[in-house]
């Protein structure tokens, strides 16, 4: 069976939180600020109010888990490239967007590194091109 994992950034907060629980019904999280997933001492953030990020089943060339918005950068043979990570609704499945192509994730047999992602990181908008 697959992992099952998310995060969420908080949009007023700029701030990325792991999250404990998400309750569907009422559409919340809840979270704690210092990463402790087992404490009764927790936050809660409505959707409207936050970005859920899943984890994608892949992980980097040194195991860093990958999540929807991570940016990755790989080597093409020539140049380094930088690609945006996200989840594709028609074809279900995680694909990874560069330079006006998008294929899919698990093409790229983990072989490239996590630079950030562009919550935390905006300033890789220049390396993706937009």
């Amino acid at each position: 069976m697959r992992e099952f994992k998310m995060k969420a950034w908080l949009k007023k907060e700029n701030k990325m939180v792991s999250i404990i629980g998400i309750d569907l019904n009422y559409q919340y999280i809840r979270y704690s600020d210092d990463g402790n997933l087992f404490k009764d001492d927790y936050k809660i953030a409505e959707f409207k109010d936050i970005e859920l990020l899943q984890f994608t089943g892949a992980k980097s060339k040194v195991g860093q888990e990958v999540y929807e918005a991570d940016v990755i950068k790989f080597n093409d043979g020539i140049d380094d490239i930088y690609g945006l990570i996200s989840y594709d609704d028609e074809d279900a499945v995680y694909c990874v967007s560069y330079e006006n192509i998008t294929e899919h994730l698990s093409n790229m047999a983990g072989d490239f590194e996590i630079v950030g992602n562009i919550f935390e990181n905006p300033n890789l908008h220049e390396q993706l091109g937009y």
